[in-house]
């Protein structure tokens, strides 16, 4: 992965930015950078902790992540198919009610599941392309596992995804963008 390499050469532990550093952290990792080019070239004044971060991924070419209460992201559609896609074509995915058993059971830990993508409107109001994954999430907490927050993608850092976004929510329209329903046809409006 290019941006290992690219942390790497500064001597930064690529782990500790995913995982949604402090800002104080974030201004060290920025000032080792400044010192190792001999010059400011990552400005530090006058920003707050999720602008350091997004300058800081955006210098070392690496993904914002961003730590979420599950609770917290709506869905942007209205209905989630009862498997994830599968791997191959023809084969059936895994079933996303094994995944929320796992996750109530401890056989999976939060950081197993791919990361959600997350768009973060204006509003503040978040919304999830990745709704059978959320789903998972939030349902797992309704059944007592105890997860308080997860690591997200920030997906406006990846402007192409608004498309997706939008896409989604224009085919599969909710009044309630918090609830979803479980569908073997979830079709398109």
């Amino acid at each position: 992965m290019k941006y290992k390499s690219l942390a790497v050469s500064y001597d930064i532990n690529i782990n500790d930015i995913l995982k949604s550093p402090s800002k104080s952290k974030l201004i060290k990792y920025i000032k080792k950078i400044n010192d190792v080019e001999g010059k400011e070239i990552l400005e530090i004044n006058g920003k707050n902790r999720d602008e350091l971060n997004n300058m800081l991924c955006d210098f070392l070419e690496i993904k914002a992540f961003i730590e979420v209460d599950p609770r917290d992201i709506l869905y942007s559609q209205c209905c989630i198919k009862p498997n994830f896609r599968p791997h191959k074509r023809g084969e059936e995915g895994k079933i996303v009610e094994d995944t929320i058993k796992s996750l109530v059971n401890g056989k999976i830990s939060p950081e197993e599941i791919p990361r959600i993508r997350v768009w973060t409107y204006p509003n503040g109001k978040k919304h999830s392309l990745d709704n059978r994954r959320l789903y998972a999430f939030k349902e797992a907490i309704n059944q007592g596992a105890e997860i308080d927050t997860i690591i997200v993608e920030n997906a406006n850092k990846r402007p192409n995804l608004r498309s997706e976004l939008d896409w989604k929510m224009k085919h599969y329209p909710s009044k309630d963008w918090s609830k979803i329903e479980i569908k073997r046809n979830c079709e398109k409006k």
